[in-house]
């Protein structure tokens, strides 16, 4: 209300007006009063309403990027908009607004605030209303917004004319409701098909003159984005980007070496896109950053440090401590030599100073007897000796000596328990040979050997070894760990000088710190030793996902995302991805240090599964103590482009002049070329498989496995993850054995040779992969030498194809550079085995083997098998330790390797000779080392040694009815067996007690034929009784090398049996017997050096084997 005061004359009548200016809209009360001098009037009180009517409304929508939206424009699905709305005029604030939006589901959200958020989640057209009014005026607007999936546009950027230009459009999450709109620049315009489901949509386009052309993608009136293509008259080389990686450490840049003596291992990933051969020119350079100067010096690298390849490996001890600038150069060379395109990538490398390590001899702790002591402290290559006086120490007592070793601002502290006793105990040590980190690592076994210092062995002392393992607790004592399976856990047991624990059972352990007992006595007295270690705990609480959720082989390219991961300690953790197939076996993919993985391709999923392929994400800290996500994605078949089948393609694909594998080849990028390889090899295996040869006829199969496998012959191995995917690209390539070509054969086992070379090398360099890590490695290597062997030895009648095939002269390279691969294969395994470890056996289904390690008292007396393969038969060795210590008297270290090889199919059969055997015959061999150096065993058919072979499946018997007192005559055949063949005969009569007489002839037409040895005629023997004898067949050459078959002579043993009288005359009337004979032939040869010619001496037939 407000007051006016005006006066007006006394005699003054009529209308009179006031006014008032309002400084704000609203509806008001307003009561007039008249006052005079002699009266006073009041009027009623009356509403007065002050506002402008509402002449627009304007709608702000923003996405969760502040990008202000047109209505009628795309966005992508699961994101948030920020709506708000103004009117005009400006300054009116008396109305209401009311908001409604109407979802794609048709369900409607309102709201009256001015200002309001909403999360659009679903894909469809969103309309949103907007009411705005007050007393005189309403107004209204609509607003509507398309929710999409994710876009990603991708069009080649360069071409030349008449070669097709591809666009693609990938879409996450939504269906495609509009047809996608693409313009080509030059007035022409396109659909983008369909190419997958509603997941991906491509456009393809041929230009006819050179230019660059702008490409425009639209759905609907919504330009999603905008290419740039260039379009020449020629061919075209493009090196579009060079990147350094950290192989050694795992890390996507060059990063922390921990130490001079790390191998620094530095690649690089180098993508180009050629429709030409060039040559790519690579070089490195290190430049040393000093404190406190810009100037930077280059560090001059060693000439036996190849700085001109992909990969820069650069040896222990040659960087000083400091930091370094990485400098990469890359070009493109003509066939003139005239560079076409360069490009430098650069990264940082920082050399940290070692830590230092203090270490006691002996373990943590030490029970002694009271005499002279030595505790020996040690630190890399300075040593330091403490010496307690004999007697110096009363018993029984214990003492902890700290041994601190310091230089500059480093420092390490090692301790030492001495518990001291009377007596003249065993002084048992503890050495570490693997794994020997105060925390280990659960990737790799724990390898231990406990001693006895004061015992003389040589001179006879007898020490037997115990092992124990304790949980640290919080005090002082241990708490025995009593569910540890030592069958299972050790492949030693715990009653051995050595102790192998197996790195899955670490894995298996609570994160703490344990130590173990190792106990040695001898002669009742017992000493005892420790050994301590932790076991981490693996990072928590995370989760990964891959993205795309489904995709095209050969197309796309996956991505893995782990978030959430923590590790206790605060160090860096490491992830890898696998793929794991149905048989359970993990195949790598890739190995990062960032929570996000490099895109990768992924390999055709299995169709009776919906195309699904399982994954598998390691997630492990610094000591290799992981957990692990599972995922799966649908991996779905690539489809031929239109003119072009899908053996073109793959055709294209892989050329190694232009195609994408030749790119990745030359750019050096090898983890992407090996994940195309294995992607190749499961779309050839799932057509070979189906034998679906209008999709690929197989003569493309065989040239593209040849392609590829060729390529791998050119890729080299430098690091163990280089093992592992090249392993398991050959395993997969050679699967269809079929198509595996007479050359290609060859080069496979070059392939393998040569990763077991590297291998070798690393072992010999102190790298050598732990036996948990080679055992996997070994085992795909040996199902792809399988494979390998299955093509060589496979009839050429039973392949149908144009191609070559293994003649004799290439069958005959396979086989022994195949055995001379399997051979070291062993060496691998076995180099990684201590003495008593159990022997580990791998079994393909071309061969089989099986190594171990044993002491020279271990290996004498024993039985080496092949019960865990194919179990063809065993060895016998020699009983005599002396045999064994002659043969290794220029060894040093005391041990024996035993390496074994089976083969149920004699590959030493070419061609015809295995068609026209009559006889079925394996191979098994076995080879004695000692220091890598193979034993050579003298005068093997004079020597202790015998071979046994399992006595093979009884034919069904025959059944005789032999009168009591009367003479029976058997005729059996020895035709078809070999000279030496060893024939048994067993008589098995129906009634027991009975005593029978009888001979043995070589010839049945002979009336008193020549009795064999052991049984002349008239010899008196009981039922059931087993003969056995060697053939008299002569010595043919069914199992040499070379040289012709020709069967052996048939022949004919007679066996004349006698049933004397019944043992009691009550049982007269039982005047018959039922005899039944099961007669049966095995044999063996080998060959003999010396002579230079096969031998069958101590081979015999056992009906049960034992085995080591």
């Amino acid at each position: 209300m407000f007051l006016a005061n005006e006066s007006v004359p006394a005699d003054s009548s009529g209308d009179h007006s006031f006014g008032h200016n309002y400084d704000s809209c609203g509806c008001f009360k307003v009561a007039g009063e008249v006052t005079g001098d002699d009266h006073q009037l009041f009027y009623q009180e009356m509403d007065v309403c002050v506002m402008d009517k509402i002449m627009s409304i304007d709608i702000n929508v923003q996405d969760e990027n502040g990008r202000i939206m047109e209505s009628g424009s795309s966005v992508g699905h699961n994101i948030s908009v920020v709506l708000s709305a103004s009117v005009t005029p400006s300054d009116t604030t008396c109305h209401t607004f009311s908001w409604d939006l109407l979802g794609p589901d048709n369900t409607k959200r309102s709201s009256s605030a001015e200002l309001l958020s909403y999360h659009l989640s679903q894909c469809g057209t969103y309309t949103l209303t907007v009411l705005v009014q007050n007393e005189i005026s309403v107004e209204r607007k609509n607003f509507s917004i398309y929710v999409t999936s994710e876009m990603t546009v991708v069009c080649d950027s360069w071409s030349t004319v008449r070669v097709p230009v591809t666009c693609t459009l990938e879409m996450e999450g939504c269906k495609f409701d509009l047809r996608p709109e693409v313009d080509f620049g030059d007035g022409s315009t396109g659909v983008l098909v369909t190419m997958e489901g509603y997941s991906k949509k491509d456009a393809h386009y041929t230009y006819e003159n050179i230019g660059k052309y702008n490409i425009t993608v639209r759905i609907g009136n919504d330009v999603q984005a905008t290419r740039m293509v260039t379009i020449t008259a020629g061919s075209l080389c493009l090196l579009t980007s060079a990147s350094i990686r950290d192989i050694s450490f795992d890390a996507s840049s060059p990063s922390i070496i921990p130490s001079r003596s790390s191998v620094v291992h530095l690649g690089s990933t180098i993508e180009m896109a050629c429709s030409l051969e060039v040559l790519l020119v690579v070089q490195w350079e290190l430049h040393v950053v000093s404190a406190g100067s810009v100037d930077e010096e280059v560090h001059l690298l060693p000439a036996t440090v190849l700085a001109n390849q992909t990969d820069l490996i650069i040896p222990p001890m040659t960087l000083k401590v400091g930091n370094y600038r990485v400098l990469l150069r890359v070009s493109l060379q003509d066939e003139d030599g005239d560079t076409i395109r360069g490009e430098d990538a650069e990264g940082w490398m920082v050399v940290e100073r070692s830590d230092l390590v203090a270490h006691i001899d002996g373990g943590s702790q030490r029970t002694v007897a009271i005499k002279e002591i030595t505790c020996d402290g040690s630190t890399l290559s300075n040593r330091s000796v403490f010496v307690i006086s004999k007697g110096s120490v009363d018993a029984p007592q214990t003492l902890v000596f700290q041994l601190k070793v310091e230089k500059g601002n480093r420092s390490a502290i090692a301790r030492q328990k001495l518990v001291f006793v009377a007596g003249n105990l065993p002084q048992i040590a503890v050495r570490c040979i693997q794994n020997c980190g105060s925390y280990l690592m659960q990737s790799s076994n724990l390898v231990l050997q406990a001693s006895c210092l004061n015992c003389l062995t040589s001179e006879g002392d007898d020490i037997s070894y115990s092992w124990k393992i304790y949980r640290q607790g919080e005090n002082a004592a241990g708490k025995r760990v009593r569910n540890f399976d030592w069958e299972e856990n050790s492949s030693t047991g715990r009653n051995q000088e050595y102790l192998v624990i197996k790195g899955q059972a670490l894995v298996e352990l609570e994160a703490g710190m344990y130590y173990l007992e190792a106990s040695g006595t001898r002669e009742l007295e017992t000493g005892r030793t420790e050994y301590s270690f932790g076991i981490s705990t693996p990072p928590a609480n995370g989760s990964c996902r891959v993205s795309p959720r489904n995709g095209t082989v050969l197309e796309t390219r996956f991505t893995v995302l782990c978030e959430g991961y923590v590790d206790d300690d605060h160090q860096p953790i490491s992830y890898s991805v696998y793929r794991t197939d149905f048989n359970g076996f993990d195949t790598l993919i890739s190995s990062y240090k960032s929570a996000s993985s490099p895109s990768f391709y992924l390999p055709l999923g299995n169709e009776s599964n919906s195309f699904i392929v399982l994954l598998r994400v390691k997630v492990s800290d610094v000591y290799g103590c992981s957990t692990y996500s599972s995922l799966s994605v649908k991996v779905l078949p690539i489809l031929a482009l239109s003119g072009q089948t899908l053996g073109e393609r793959l055709v294209n694909l892989t050329s190694t002049s232009t195609g994408m594998l030749g790119n990745l080849l030359t750019s050096g990028n090898r983890e992407a070329a090996n994940q195309m390889m294995v992607s190749m090899a499961t779309i050839l295996n799932d057509v070979s498989l189906k034998d679906d040869s209008d999709a690929i006829d197989i003569n493309t199969r065989v040239q593209i496995r040849d392609t590829l496998i060729k390529s791998l012959s050119t890729m080299t191995v430098q690091s163990s993850q280089d093992v592992l995917q090249t392993s398991s690209s050959l395993s997969l390539l050679t699967e269809a054995s079929q198509e595996i070509s007479a050359d290609t054969q060859v080069r496979a086992v070059s392939v393998i040779s040569s990763m077991i070379s590297y291998m070798k090398q690393e072992g010999a360099s102190n790298n050598d992969f732990s036996s948990q890590e080679a055992e996997p490695v070994v085992t795909i290597l040996a199902t792809g030498l399988s494979n390998v062997f299955e093509a060589a030895l496979k009839d050429e009648g039973d392949n149908d194809t144009n191609t070559e095939h293994s003649t004799d002269y290439s069958q005959r390279d396979v086989v022994l550079s195949g055995i001379g691969t399997i051979d070291g294969l062993q060496d691998i395994l076995v180099n990684n085995k201590v003495p008593g470890e159990k022997a580990t056996a791998i079994k393909t289904s071309v061969f089989g083997l099986s190594v171990s390690r044993l002491s020279t008292n271990q290996v004498s007396d024993i039985q080496i098998g092949t019960t865990s393969l194919h179990g063809i038969g065993q060895f016998q060795l020699p009983d005599s330790k002396e045999f064994y210590h002659n043969l290794t008297r220029n060894q040093t270290d005391g041990t024996v390797d035993i390496q074994l090889i089976e083969m149920p199919t004699n590959p030493f059969l070419w061609g015809s000779e295995s068609k026209s055997s009559p006889v079925t015959s394996g191979v098994m061999g076995l080879k004695l080392k000692s220091n890598q150096e193979e034993i050579t065993v003298p005068r093997l058919d004079e020597s202790p040694f015998t071979i046994i072979l399992k006595q093979p499946p009884h034919p069904p018997p025959e059944v005789f009815q032999v009168m009591a007192g009367s003479v029976v005559g058997l005729n059996i055949s020895t035709s078809g067996t070999v000279a030496h063949d060893l024939v048994q005969i067993t008589l098995v009569p129906s009634t027991s007690g009975i005593s029978v007489s009888g001979c043995i002839h070589g010839n049945a037409s002979s009336d008193n034929g020549e009795d064999i040895d052991d049984y002349p005629c008239h010899a008196t023997f009981s039922l059931p009784h087993q003969i056995s004898d060697e053939t008299t067949a002569s010595m043919e050459s069914l199992y040499t090398w070379t040289g012709e078959i020709s069967l052996p002579e048939v022949e004919i043993l007679h066996l004349e049996v006698k049933v004397g009288e019944l043992p009691r005359p009550e049982d007269w009337y039982k005047s018959d017997l039922n005899l039944s004979v099961y007669s049966s032939s095995a044999g063996c040869v080998f060959w003999d050096e010396d002579n230079e010619t096969w031998s069958s001496r101590g081979c015999w037939v056992s009906e049960s084997i034992s085995w080591l």
